[in-house]
């Protein structure tokens, strides 16, 4: 059980209440997405109640059920791009309007289109990154 209280329709008061793991099937652009969400029912009712970290967390799965079914980059790739690519370096070399990098990072789905050109540059910085290993390696040998 929770030590806050958010508000039971049903009992119109402030309440406790409990969250529990669930099987939960949502309809995405027309498509429905079953993913392990989670729902909160108030401690003295059971009604369902509204819970502001359940919601942000059902959406969450949902989108990466999404992501997963129609084949969009993932959330964690496109913050290990961030690392490298800023949201202004993302417009000038894909032509992207400004903010639509930003808004990715923040966990909005990107178009099919724009998630092959992240999961073309997420596999350069991969290679990138082998490659500077096995540099680094190479000088070590040659010591």
């Amino acid at each position: 059980m929770s030590e806050r209280k958010v508000l039971c329709e049903e009992c119109r008061d402030r309440v406790e209440f409990n969250v529990v793991e669930k099987e939960i099937v949502d309809t995405l652009k027309g498509e429905n997405y079953t993913y392990m969400g989670k729902e909160a029912y108030c401690s003295k009712c059971g009604a369902e109640v509204y819970v502001d970290d359940v919601i942000d967390f059902n959406l969450e799965k949902l989108y990466d059920a999404y992501r997963k079914e129609n084949d969009i980059i993932s959330l964690e790739k496109v913050l290990e791009i961030s690392d490298f690519y800023t949201d202004e370096q993302m417009t000038i070399v894909k032509g992207w309007r400004k903010g639509i990098f930003d808004r990715y990072c923040e966990g909005d789905v990107p178009s099919k289109e724009h998630s092959d050109d992240l999961k073309q540059i997420y596999e350069l910085l991969l290679v990138e990154q082998i490659r500077k290993k096995f540099t680094r390696r190479v000088i070590k040998c040659r010591k």
